[in-house]
């Protein structure tokens, strides 16, 4: 009797193939978990800063006081000071729910940028913003905090407060 070649799995070989690989998946998912929580950090940082220098080229493009504006749903506005005029805004972002801001000083939501692109005081006479301390509200390890900082000269920066080596281009520095 002549014997046929086998062709593909066995039920056996298929099921020890999906064990190997539901084991590799869970040994992944708190690596894959703390990744995504840092991109939203990251993302919600850098959009914080995307709005921060349009409204400082908006500023200098027109020479007249631009204001940037944050609410605590990581949504923001860059209007014109002497007439509320809205230039651009983004919406909250759906990973918000996730992410955490720590404005500084508290209770500050704004900055005003006059026509050479520097601070200025604000409009309504409130506190400037300084730093926004961007975190994860999940709760993963290995995740790490952002800081968005504005310098008096307008230039606003993404930094890491958990870096304590000066050299480091990641670190807070005074700017």
């Amino acid at each position: 009797m002549i014997m046929k070649k086998q062709k593909g799995f066995n039920l056996v070989e298929l099921m020890v193939s999906v064990a190997i690989m539901a084991f590799l998946f869970l040994l992944s998912a708190p690596t894959y978990s703390a990744w995504m929580a840092n991109l939203r950090v990251r993302n919600v940082s850098e959009s914080i800063q995307s709005g921060m220098l349009q409204a400082r080229s908006e500023a200098i493009r027109r020479n007249q006081p631009i204001v940037f504006t944050l609410n605590n749903d990581t949504s923001w506005t860059v209007t014109v000071a002497s007439d509320n005029l809205i230039l651009n805004k983004k919406d909250a972002q759906e990973f918000s729910a996730t992410t955490g801001l720590a404005v500084t000083p508290a209770g500050s939501n704004s900055i005003t940028f006059n026509g050479f692109g520097s601070l200025m005081p604000s409009i309504d006479a409130t506190d400037r913003i300084e730093d926004i301390n961007v975190s994860t509200t999940s709760g993963f390890s290995g995740v790490t905090d952002l800081r968005v900082r504005v310098g008096q000269g307008g230039s606003v920066i993404v930094c890491s407060p958990t870096v304590a080596d000066q050299d480091d281009t990641r670190f807070c520095r005074d700017i």
